[in-house]
């Protein structure tokens, strides 16, 4: 069985609220692919989704979001530096093609992190939590759910979709991409150069050092 994200015109009564709250909690016009393959599963949808509110409105979330980002920040400007085709690229931007990317960087770079954060919480809660039967039978019934959605939410491996799902937005918007002049050839260049540098003797020795 292949798990697909299930989309507003898929979903169930039940999960559409979910998806509302999301963009709006989130302050996105697209809702994260991971909830997206979650809703295979509405029930669990909903209990994951009052978690990840409580989290989000928790003073302390919110404080470890902003250092994760900053330590992104900070991170990528020691392992990674534009190469001649980038540079070459972000110079035929306009103005206003270059602050609607740095938005999108931005809001990026949070919902990442939020994400990231959710799922620590996730797997420390699931360690603990005392799960009833017929709830974990109907979970565990949809093949493959949580390591489909935790590949393509963190690899980006959700490339039946659509082409855009083998580039670095895919984890987090799928299809619904903004679309944003010239987005994907930005984002396509980056994540090919990530792709070269991660392949580096001196980026792998900087990133354990990180």
């Amino acid at each position: 069985m292949v798990l697909r994200p299930v989309s507003d015109s898929d979903a169930a009564a039940e999960v559409l609220p979910v998806f509302e709250d999301a963009k709006k909690l989130l302050g996105m016009k697209a809702v994260p692919l991971m909830l997206r393959f979650i809703a295979n599963t509405p029930s669990y949808l909903q209990y994951l989704w009052e978690k990840m509110r409580y989290d989000l409105q928790s003073e302390a979330f919110g404080e470890l979001s902003e250092k994760l980002i900053s330590f992104s920040l900070s991170s990528t400007g020691i392992i990674y530096f534009p190469s001649s085709r980038a540079l070459a690229f972000t110079a035929t931007l306009t103005s206003a093609q270059r602050k609607e990317l740095e938005t999108l960087v931005h809001d990026l770079l949070f919902l990442n992190s939020v994400l990231f954060l959710f799922t620590l919480d996730l797997r420390e809660d699931l360690k603990s939590a005392f799960t009833q039967a017929e709830e974990m039978q109907r979970i565990s019934s949809r093949e493959g759910l949580f390591q489909s959605e935790g590949e393509a939410a963190i690899s980006g491996e959700a490339r039946e979709i659509t082409p855009v799902t083998s580039r670095m937005l895919a984890p987090l918007f799928g299809s619904t991409m903004p679309s944003l002049p010239r987005v994907e050839d930005f984002f396509s260049i980056v994540d090919q150069e990530m792709v070269r540098l991660g392949k580096t003797e001196s980026y792998l020795k900087t990133r354990v050092e990180l």
